[in-house]
């Protein structure tokens, strides 16, 4: 369609509107006339783009343009006749046709006229175990995204808008993987690119969704944990893969008993030592995975207009201490389910005992010992340099967390106005129980360092301190600066070593303050004039002379003041 040379020339855009305007002058005004002009459009672009030939590259691409043109013409002259509505159910309903699922079958034709209301498509079968996730879409991106944080997502490329659509057509929860990919996009299917077993991304679910009048998608995510991909069944238009829960070792040493004793009620005599030790595994994983989908199904919900922006990270929202226990209570019998479920998956056939039945399970231990109940640590839990596999986990997180308190009370000496309170709640409410002694060092609006700042609503040691190993790092940029420092993150089996690099940080941070504020004091306060030592005169000339610390012993000096 070609405007009139005689007519003033338009931009692009509008040049389609007016011409999709004259196209529906001549057609009519007949809704499924222009609706089935949208499709064919759209079709056509998919014709020419996959049987051009190399020859006739140029003219392809000139006619796909403008079927493109065409078809957004058509559009924005029916939503400018103020039809948006009627094309918008049109529009949802050839998107849940296109969705739904191609194995269901029915007996009744489909209505000739009525627009019928498409359902929900069924979930796939149930995988053999929770910690399995078969055929997982997979959004490939070129950052990485930690476990407990939220994302707002502007899905504007093609194939994942589509992957996307798919995913939230059927029944909640609508999971994905997040994997890193070098260049994004544009390296997707290409040599060198591919997805290879062993890989380790994000595994994260859809909360909120918002549909722009563009066809963008504004989605509020959420990283529940983490997955390890298995094998590739699909790269094209969008990748998916068969992955499984990729867990911590401080998690599966937590659910472990729970696995043995579910294989143990289930196996027969003449099962063999491969096949049982492959289902203590599968018992462990599918436990572990139980328990990070079922604390993430317990965060904050973010908000319902994701246009409006969501908290970078995560909390667990609960409002009392009954509240709590009975969530990890809930939380903790799925787990044992899960294991018991794998396991049977897992011995299935001849490996299974005859009329085998899991006997009563005994609960889950899920609340470790805390500092406070350790008092053989009481003195030697500060030094984290030492720490090794024999100290306690929670030795480690005590550590941690008097770094940080140290480094936040520094600060607020530099400036007064820098409360705890100050920190995000998410961190918060992540702190266990003060030490035996307090801490050492402890900001202003904490008494004495005996306070906890959420009395009655500690969360479950495991629990806090795997969320904390993630979390703590949005204090600390310098740990995630790169993508390589992300993905060391994201691959870390070990909670203890995470918590230890976030101590190593911590204490650099804390001695660049305290040098600071010993520079402070070596220098003295502002004289009478309110000029401090070391200003500059007005002939340039420095009024004292500079001073050099070597703020860690490393031998690095740091000139001041």
């Amino acid at each position: 369609i070609r405007l009139s040379n005689r007519q003033p020339r338009l931009p692009k855009r509008a040049a389609s509107a007016a011409g999709g305007r004259e196209l529906v002058n001549m057609l009519g005004t007949n809704d499924s006339v222009i609706l089935m002009l949208v499709v064919l459009c759209t079709v056509s672009v998919g014709a020419f783009g996959s049987t051009v030939h190399t020859r006739n590259l140029l003219a392809s691409r000139v006619v796909r343009a403008k079927t493109r043109t065409l078809a957004a013409a058509a559009a924005a002259c029916m939503l400018d006749d103020g039809e948006s509505t009627e094309l918008q159910q049109h529009v949802d309903l050839l998107n849940s046709c296109f969705n739904a699922n191609v194995h269901a079958t029915s007996d009744d034709p489909p209505p000739a006229t009525d627009l019928p209301t498409v359902e929900a498509t069924t979930p796939a079968a149930k995988p053999a175990g929770a910690h399995l996730f078969p055929a997982l879409p997979i959004w490939r991106v070129q950052w990485v995204t930690l476990p407990h944080h939220n994302e707002l997502l502007n899905v504007h490329v093609p194939h994942y808008c589509h992957m996307f659509t798919e995913i939230m057509s059927r029944e909640r929860p609508w999971l994905f993987g997040s994997l890193f990919l070098e260049g994004g996009s544009r390296n997707l299917g290409a040599e060198g690119f591919e997805t290879q077993p062993g890989d380790v991304g994000t595994l994260c679910e859809i909360v909120t969704c918002e549909r722009q009048s563009d066809g963008r998608l504004l989605l509020g995510t959420r990283a529940v944990g983490r997955i390890e991909v298995q094998g590739e069944t699909q790269t094209l238009p969008y990748t998916r893969a068969d992955c499984e829960f990729y867990a911590d070792v401080e998690t599966l040493e937590l659910v472990d008993d729970a696995a043995t004793e579910a294989v143990a009620a289930l196996a027969s005599d003449e099962a063999s030592l491969p096949r049982i030790t492959n289902a203590v595994r599968s018992a462990a994983l599918a436990a572990a995975s139980t328990l990070a989908t079922g604390w993430a199904a317990l965060e904050a919900t973010l908000p319902v207009d994701p246009a409006e922006g969501i908290p970078a990270l995560s909390s667990i929202d609960v409002e009392s201490a009954h509240e709590l226990k009975q969530a990890s209570a809930r939380i903790s019998a799925s787990a044992i389910r899960a294991a018991d479920d794998a396991a049977s998956s897992a011995l299935s056939g001849a490996a299974m005992g005859a009329g085998a039945a899991p006997t009563e399970p005994s609960p889950l231990v899920y609340d470790e010992e805390e500092l406070a109940e350790l008092p053989a640590w009481e003195d030697l839990w500060r030094d984290w340099h030492e720490a090794d596999e024999e100290q306690p986990l929670a030795c480690v997180e005590a550590c941690c967390w008097n770094e940080l308190l140290a480094t936040w009370t520094l600060a607020g000496r530099l400036r007064p106005t820098l409360k705890l309170g100050d920190l995000p709640p998410m961190l918060t409410s992540l702190m266990p129980p003060p030490p035996p002694g307090g801490w050492d060092e402890c900001p202003t609006d904490v008494d004495d360092g005996g306070v906890c700042l959420n009395p009655g609503l500690t969360l479950p040691g495991p629990v806090r301190r795997a969320r904390a190993s993630y979390l703590l790092t949005a204090l600390l940029p310098e740990l995630v600066k790169t993508v390589e420092q992300r993905l060391e993150l994201l691959r870390s089996r070990s909670v203890r070593s995470r918590l230890l690099v976030l101590c190593q940080e911590l204490e650099k941070q804390r001695k660049v303050l305290a040098a600071v504020l010993a520079l402070q004091s070596a220098v003295g306060p502002a004289d009478a004039t309110g000029d401090r030592p070391g200003a500059i005169d007005a002939d340039g000339g420095d009024r004292s002379a500079e001073m050099e610390l070597d703020d860690d012993g490393d031998g690095t000096k740091q000139r001041g003041p």
